[in-house]
């Protein structure tokens, strides 16, 4: 972990005029370490150097797509000439939880689902040219999959039991069939759209963060996350839906909304931050132990 005060001091030295009285450390993001000033500006720091160019392709790629997203999403301001670190002023909004959309009125779960469809209708509408541009990478599903699941046999198959072990291998089948054999229009996608990057304000859809998982590839993957929300809920948001359609992109977002336990088990054996514990609880959950 990066000392507070090491990169408040990198922020004082490329922005002396920049004034604070509070600010708050957020370690827990997978590739990012955050600085929050006043709840005011928002500071990424990459947590490896490989992230660093991937940043700077994000903060570019957003400024592009700030003209073509309705929704507020993250505009960078503060990009050093070293180029290390990045800042942006913060989008107003509390995490859409789960808890917080079963408060929502009838009429307000319609609204966010109109603005949800309408955030990946024009996502998914940004041109070719621009993924090339910001050199936006393929998502390669036989290589993602191939690597979960021997991760899985060599972690996780031997804390779990054989009953458990039996579902994930007929998962995995299943899985590889659908998305190994399907071959969908790809777009640009965000990738991570859950709850904790989908803001909410007075009841309404606030803005959409954290980009930097954006990759070209299913469209199926932007539906995945809502089902944190109930199927309702994600067919409301489908409907809406301007994009390409096909009989099996619903059906292909459960699957990957099921496979990120998964995903969480097997990544908590490798360095990142999150635990087993946490994933098994969500896998006993999504495929109802």
């Amino acid at each position: 972990m990066v000392d507070k005060q090491l990169l408040l001091n990198k922020i004082t030295d490329e922005y002396p005029e920049l004034r604070w009285k509070e600010s708050k450390y957020i370690t827990n993001g997978w590739d990012y370490d955050i600085v929050v000033l006043d709840d005011r500006i928002v500071f990424r720091f990459p947590k490896g150097q490989l992230r660093v160019g991937n940043l700077m392709d994000e903060a570019n790629l957003l400024m592009a797509l700030g003209e073509r997203i309705s929704l507020p999403i993250p505009q960078y301001t503060f990009i050093p000439p070293r180029r290390d670190f990045a800042g942006y002023s913060v989008i107003k909004g509390e995490q859409f939880k789960p808890w917080r959309y079963k408060k929502l009125s009838g009429t307000e779960k319609a609204d966010a689902a109109k603005k949800l469809a309408l955030f990946i209708t024009e996502l998914h509408a940004t041109p070719t040219s621009l993924v090339k541009r910001y050199h936006i990478e393929a998502k390669d599903e036989p290589k993602l999959l191939r690597e979960i699941r021997v991760n899985a046999k060599r972690y996780v198959y031997p804390r779990i039991s054989h009953y458990s072990r039996a579902i994930i291998e007929d998962f995995f089948k299943t899985i590889e069939e659908e998305m190994v054999g399907h071959k969908p229009n790809r777009v640009l996608i965000h990738q991570d759209l859950l709850p904790d990057n989908i803001l909410l304000r007075s009841g309404s859809i606030s803005g959409i963060i954290d980009f930097s998982d954006c990759k070209h590839g299913d469209p199926a993957y932007d539906f995945a996350g809502l089902w944190n929300y109930g199927p309702k809920f994600v067919r409301s948001v489908y409907r809406r839906y301007g994009g390409k359609k096909d009989n099996r992109l619903l059906y292909r977002s459960k699957l990957i909304y099921q496979l990120g336990p998964i995903f969480i088990m097997t990544s908590s054996f490798l360095g990142y931050p999150c635990t087993f514990k946490q994933g098994y609880r969500m896998f006993k959950k999504r495929f109802l132990l």
